[in-house]
């Protein structure tokens, strides 16, 4: 579904350029949407300790610390906060009436399925499609709604764009089977 038949291959990653001025951080593969980096010097997408302990090494000429993301609502927080930007329009996300509800479902099942213990785990359907036309909203943001990345080829961006359309299409058809 979506791939061979609308050409689109979404196995191969899409190389992409960050919006950031930090060296390190220039150069990732797209895989799914990506943590935004603000105010150049420092990085929102890490933990505040070793973010703030990144900043220090840089000031003073390391040593740097081991990068570690933020938690998952961490990051979604700060990508929805309008003073971690410093790219022209690559933010802040506005979440619409379901976001919220929907990223936190998502970081429950997360841990739950990360953070396996031994017990009886299924998962309902009804709701599941909402979680993902949302998920597929903040991809689109930082894809081609603001200038977050940056894509190495122009042709990639139109192809992306079908590529999660053919996704929501298939969403919305669960969705009105399954329930929100």
């Amino acid at each position: 579904m979506g791939g061979a038949a609308s050409g689109v291959n979404l196995r191969r990653p899409v190389s992409v350029e960050m919006g950031s001025h930090c060296a390190p951080q220039r150069s990732a593969r797209l895989y799914g949407a990506c943590p935004l980096e603000r105010k150049w010097s420092s990085h929102p997408s890490l933990r505040d300790k070793i973010a703030t302990k990144w900043l220090d090494a840089y000031n003073n000429g390391g040593p740097y610390p081991v990068k570690k993301l933020d938690e998952f609502l961490n990051l979604y927080k700060k990508v929805k906060d309008k003073d971690n930007f410093h790219v022209a329009d690559a933010g802040p996300f506005s979440p619409g009436a379901t976001h919220d509800k929907s990223f936190t479902l998502l970081n429950s099942c997360r841990n739950d399925f990360i953070h396996f213990t031994p017990k009886g785990w299924s998962l309902e359907l009804r709701g599941l499609p909402r979680v993902c036309l949302d998920t597929l909203d903040l991809i689109a943001f930082f894809g081609w709604q603001s200038t977050a990345v940056l894509w190495h080829k122009k042709s990639f961006v139109p192809r992306a764009e079908r590529a999660v359309e053919n996704m929501r299409g298939t969403l919305r058809r669960l969705e009105t089977t399954y329930g929100s």
